[in-house]
């Protein structure tokens, strides 16, 4: 039913001046009656009567009328029991889905006329696939909520789920550039979004809903400007071109022994460093060096694998050693891969090729890229980088045993370059 509601008995601010209580012949007419029951008729009640079902016409006086204006539309509310939309429905049930769809930036309708069309399909897929719903273009109740529960959310001013818009891109490229977000920004806040914004909150100790409200917009500018204090990025920098599998290099046991040739062997070359809590049992620079990237960068706490940093504009970067004079600490390096694959480490500690024999291995040799170790008489495998774990219990000596480290095994190491450095406590 509908409801006619005037404005002549409401002041600027939208308060009711009228009686509480209509006069016993109701006040000139029984819709007059009915607008005097109670003390208010403000935006509750107008909502109430707004839904999918009955709606309110206000009848504005040219003292209200301040111009025209575009369409706002309204914030629908869940409606338990409400049809299922798709191509081929109509009504005002359709107006309002469409309505809200473009209040949340689903472009693709242009014309509010109440026909589910095309259009209005394609609008409701790209949404489904933003919220994480199943994608097949028909608005059942649970995507209206969906819609329904965006939209009052964007209307309270927080970024949530579904939204779409340039302060959408605006806070995914800070995600992306802080190493939360892994794909380019493209304004529609989906579900990997959520997932990078419930990240950033934990590691900044916030309430991890997803949500972008003003805190976590002020929280996520402050570590901003935190880790471009922190951290830069690098184009170029030194490289080098390690020697191929098969190819005959010089080695030594020791600065105080002569040196030798041999052959660099074919099976993949990584080794442990060793763990978080290793280095803190160690103590010393290294151990600050290790305990200085945990508190700036959020890392893989609690999980028996390769130390992993969330290095801004990079994202995952496994930590540990390089060789001497090839990078510094801090330095964060790409190392391609002979599949071509390419992966990212930060320098926390680095090892010399300036050994005495006393302080090598029995099978441990040096070359002019660090450290090697001696897999025959004449065969070395060169150990490029040494990682870092993030617990301190581990079965094993080779990194590509560990789930991070799966795409190591068998690979061999051909360039690396440096691409980024950060500030930590050396």
């Amino acid at each position: 039913m509908l409801q006619h509601v005037s404005f002549k008995d409401w002041n600027p601010i939208g308060k009711p001046t009228g009686p509480k209580t209509p006069p016993p012949d109701g006040g000139g007419g029984k819709k007059g009656a009915e607008l005097g029951k109670g003390s208010n008729f403000g935006n509750d009640r107008v909502k109430s009567n707004n839904m999918f079902g009955e709606a309110a016409i206000l009848e504005l006086s040219s003292d209200y009328v301040v111009g025209k204006k575009a369409t706002t539309g309204v914030v629908y509310a869940k409606q338990a029991g409400a049809r299922v939309l798709k191509i081929g429905s109509s009504g005002q049930d359709v107006r309002n889905l469409q309505m809200n769809l473009r209040q949340l930036g689903y472009n693709t309708i242009n014309t509010i006329n109440g026909s589910y069309d095309n259009r209005t399909e394609r609008a409701v897929r790209i949404f489904q696939k933003a919220y994480g719903l199943q994608e097949n273009g028909i608005a059942d109740s649970r995507t209206q909520d969906a819609i329904a529960d965006t939209l009052s959310w964007m209307k309270k001013g927080v970024l949530t789920k579904g939204q779409t818009g340039s302060e959408v891109t605006f806070f995914q490229k800070k995600l992306y550039d802080l190493g939360y977000l892994s794909s380019n920004p493209d304004g529609i806040f989906g579900t990997e979004m959520e997932q990078a914004v419930k990240s950033i909150q934990s590691a900044l100790r916030l309430s991890s809903d997803g949500k972008i409200n003003a805190s976590t917009k002020s929280a996520i500018t402050s570590e901003e400007k935190r880790i471009n204090n922190l951290y830069k990025t690098i184009n170029g920098g030194n490289s080098i071109t390690l020697p191929k599998p098969g190819t005959e290099i010089e080695i030594s046991f020791g600065t105080d022994k002569p040196k030798q040739k041999a052959v660099v062997a074919k099976t993949d070359a990584w080794s442990i460093e060793t763990t978080v809590a290793g280095a803190a049992r160690l103590g010393g620079a290294y151990a600050r060096r290790v305990k200085s990237a945990t508190d700036n960068f959020a890392y893989n706490k609690g999980k028996a694998d390769l130390l992993e940093l969330n290095v801004p504009k990079i994202g995952t970067c496994y930590a540990g050693a390089m060789i001497e004079g090839f990078g510094r600490i801090g330095d964060v390096a790409e190392i391609t891969l002979d599949n071509g694959k390419k992966f990212n480490f930060m320098i926390l500690d680095v090892k010399s090729n300036k050994h005495r024999s006393s302080e090598l291995s029995e099978d441990q040799c040096q070359n002019q890229w660090g450290h090697g170790y001696m897999i025959g008489k004449n065969t070395v495998q060169l150990s490029v980088c040494e990682f870092i774990l993030s617990q301190d219990k581990y079965n094993a000596s080779n990194a590509s045993s560990y789930p991070s480290g799966n795409f190591l095994s068998g690979r061999k190491v051909t360039s690396a370059r440096i691409i980024g450095h950060a500030n930590i406590d050396s």
